[in-house]
């Protein structure tokens, strides 16, 4: 039988324990977007309000499997003015965010992380590439990490070529797919 979730409770404290989102207690203004490893069990959070990134782990509520905990690990990345989504890549040693620049742009970071899957403040910046992408809202790769598609928030899909596999700054425009007609 196939399990849903139901509830998604974020735990700042290490130990497991529910933390409502809050500034006080999780430390996230709001979450504009985020997404999760290949097996569930890690995620990464796009903070829009306070234009950060943070990542955690999964874990069921006492064997609730309808239930799970996220605990907040590592330290939170400063990533600029209202970022929208971020990404990892196929095993957790990059991460890639995006925010609107307000002039029709978009701007596409990537960066390498100490540990796998944790987002530190000490994360080494690679590539940030300026798309002419008006509010790029979200950013995922096909599996081999070849092909990057970029959406913006008024119904359009851009599709990426990249010559080595998850480096944005071999990106080529391939084509552009409009969603809205």
């Amino acid at each position: 039988a196939d399990t849903f979730i139901t509830k998604i409770a974020i735990s700042s404290t290490g130990d497991g324990a529910v933390v409502r989102q809050n500034a006080t207690g999780l430390g996230l203004n709001s979450m504009d977007g985020f997404a999760l490893n290949s097996d569930g069990s890690k995620i990464i959070l796009a903070d829009f309000h306070g234009a950060k990134i943070r990542s955690g782990t999964f874990a069921e509520d006492g064997g609730d499997a309808t239930l799970l905990n996220i605990t907040l690990n590592g330290s939170e990345l400063a990533a600029g003015g209202g970022v929208r989504f971020a990404r990892w890549n196929n095993d957790g040693s990059k991460y890639y965010f995006g925010y609107g620049l307000g002039d029709g742009n978009s701007r596409i970071k990537q960066y390498e992380t100490a540990t796998n899957y944790i987002v530190a403040s000490g994360d080494t910046a690679g590539t940030s590439q300026d798309l002419y992408i008006e509010a790029a809202s979200d950013l995922i790769f096909n599996s081999d990490g070849s092909k990057m598609y970029i959406s913006r928030s008024t119904g359009f899909i851009y599709e990426y070529s990249l010559s080595t596999p998850y480096d944005i700054s071999t990106e080529t425009l391939v084509t552009t797919f409009n969603l809205t007609s």
